[in-house]
This record gives C-alpha cells, sequence and structure tokens, in this order.
C-alpha cells in the first residue's frame, strides 16, 4: 500500500515539474521527489547526492541542468532568491518564458544567456530589468546581464511597442532596446554587434558599465541619453559614426572618462555632449587638435593618451 502511494505522489509531481527531475524550486520539494523516486526505482542515488552538490552551490535557488537546457519551475508559491549569476542558453529564439517562470522573473538579478535571443526575450528581459512594453517601470531587479556569449536575432516580431520600428536585427542593438532599463547596473554586448541604434540604453540611468565591441560601427543618436551612472566608455576604433546627442548627460555631475581609440574622430553630424557636461575626452597622442575642432571638442576636457 505504501508503495502504491508513492508511485501516484512521484507520478504526480513529476508531471507538475513537466517531466524534468528537478527544476528551480525549494531544496525541500526536490528532496522529497528524489526520496520517492529512489522508492519507485526511477532515480538512482548517485542523481540525488549530484542534486544535493548543486543545491549546497547554490543555497536554495537550485539548478540542474537537463538536455542541455535549463529548466524553471513556472509559478512557484513560494520563489526562492537568486543566489549569484544564473547561466540559460537558448536554442531558439523565444525560448527564455519557458525556461524563467513568472514569479521568478523579478528575483534574478544577475543572468548570462547563451544561444539565440530573439524579440519576446528581449521583452522579457526589459521587464526583469524595470521596463516594460511600453516603457512603464516594473518590480524587475536584473542589473547585471551577460550577453557576451549570445547572439541577437531578427524574429519578426516586436519587443517594444514605440514608434512602430522596434522589431529585433540580426548583430543589432536595435532602436529604444534597453530604454528605460532603471535596475540595469552593466551589460555586456556580444561581440558580433555592429550598430548600436538610436535610443538604445537612453534613460538607463544606473548603467555603470557597458562593452563596446571591437567591430562596432555606429552609435545612434541618443543611444546613452541620460547614463548618468556611466563612468567610463571605450569607443573602440572601429566606429565611424556617431549620432546627434549620444552622450547627452553621460556621467551626469560627476562625470565619464571616454576613451576613443580612432586616429580619426569618428563622424559626429551634431552635438554629442550636453551643454555643462563632464566628459573627459582621451585621443591617441598627436590627435588632440582634430578631436577639438570637430563635436567631439565640446567635451569638457581633452587630453592625449598613449593609445
Amino acid at each position: 500500500m505504501l508503495t502504491n502511494t508513492l508511485v501516484l505522489l512521484y507520478l504526480q509531481m513529476k508531471k507538475l515539474y513537466n517531466g524534468s527531475l528537478l527544476t528551480h524550486v525549494s531544496h525541500k520539494a526536490n528532496l522529497m521527489c528524489s526520496i520517492i523516486a529512489l522508492f519507485v526505482g526511477s532515480t538512482t542515488f548517485a542523481e540525488v547526492q549530484a542534486a544535493s552538490r548543486v543545491e549546497q552551490q547554490t543555497g536554495n535557488f537550485l539548478q540542474v541542468q537537463t538536455s542541455n537546457r535549463m529548466m524553471a519551475a513556472s509559478d512557484a508559491d513560494n520563489p526562492s532568491p537568486a543566489v549569484g549569476q544564473i547561466e540559460l542558453h537558448l536554442d531558439a529564439p523565444g525560448k527564455l518564458h519557458q525556461l524563467i517562470g513568472e514569479r521568478k522573473k523579478y528575483k534574478i538579478t544577475n543572468l548570462k544567456l547563451t544561444g539565440v535571443v530573439g524579440s519576446s526575450d528581449v521583452m522579457l528581459l526589459r521587464d526583469m530589468a524595470g521596463s516594460d512594453v511600453k516603457g512603464n517601470p516594473t518590480d524587475g531587479k536584473l542589473s547585471r546581464l551577460d550577453l557576451s556569449e549570445a547572439t541577437l536575432v531578427a524574429d519578426g516580431d516586436q519587443y517594444l511597442k514605440r514608434d512602430g520600428a522596434c522589431y529585433m536585427v540580426n548583430n543589432v542593438v536595435n532602436y529604444w532596446m534597453f530604454s528605460n532599463c532603471r535596475k540595469l547596473k552593466e551589460i555586456l554586448l556580444p561581440d558580433n554587434v555592429r550598430d548600436i541604434r538610436k535610443g538604445a540604453f537612453s534613460g538607463c540611468a544606473a548603467l555603470e558599465r557597458i562593452n563596446l565591441p571591437e567591430g562596432l560601427i555606429s552609435i545612434g543618436e541618443s543611444a546613452f541619453y541620460g547614463c548618468e551612472a556611466l563612468r567610463r566608455l571605450c569607443i573602440p576604433s572601429s566606429v565611424k559614426r556617431v549620432g546627434k546627442n549620444a552622450f547627452y548627460g553621460v556621467g551626469g555631475d560627476v562625470g565619464c572618462d571616454v576613451e576613443c581609440e580612432s586616429e580619426n574622430p569618428p563622424y559626429a553630424d551634431h552635438i554629442l555632449f550636453s551643454v555643462s557636461n563632464h566628459i573627459t575626452l582621451r585621443v591617441s597622442r598627436g590627435n588632440l587638435s582634430a578631436y577639438s575642432i570637430s563635436n567631439w571638442g565640446d567635451a569638457s576636457r581633452l587630453v592625449e593618451s598613449n593609445l
């Protein structure tokens, strides 16, 4: 009788977990399922031990890789807090919603994505970082986002309901993609990003760190407008064009070090900085005069470096 009861309970739990043995649920629930599984012969003791080791590493927020995908509980009543960086692999665009539960999304603060990232994935990332599909504030707490090993792909859908042009483009941080993501402090972009377009990070007032990958060609209008917490920005020599107001308000009252690696100033068709900016622009030796007479010369301080 006891064995039959355990079998029925195990099957119900396994159905609830959508076929995976362990998910991002509480340690107690995972331990119960594992013990029951031992009775019915579906799980080896070694697997239970492995799960226990993972739990010790991540505290109450258990992560177990299953069939090369990270599984997540869709709606736990008492979601556990995120501990450290959570890494998820997306084998197709639009899969992030399947891996992060509705009640979990506002608990995650540090996330790394690999694989392919599409429009609905970006929509969810925005929500997690403090801005919904219309740009309204959310309860998201995502402060660090690592996309360095991911690829941005066009999938024909819209990630933001603004200006009618917010669709994914291959290898492009497109219009307003992370705009007004109020909680975002750090983002690592993929190495294959070629364009950062209009307003991509505008309104990200908490943003402190971003990498501009070598191979980046253009930075769009108002791309970093209002990023007042940004303290350092390195513009690679591959950048050929920068849009107006691209760095308006960057650094706030504290200031920002902007390092430009190109010998010749990237073309700037309009003003780049606010009038009362606190920008220190560092350029390669011997090129100070070329920068000073261009729109780059509006920086509050220009210095030669040993680039």
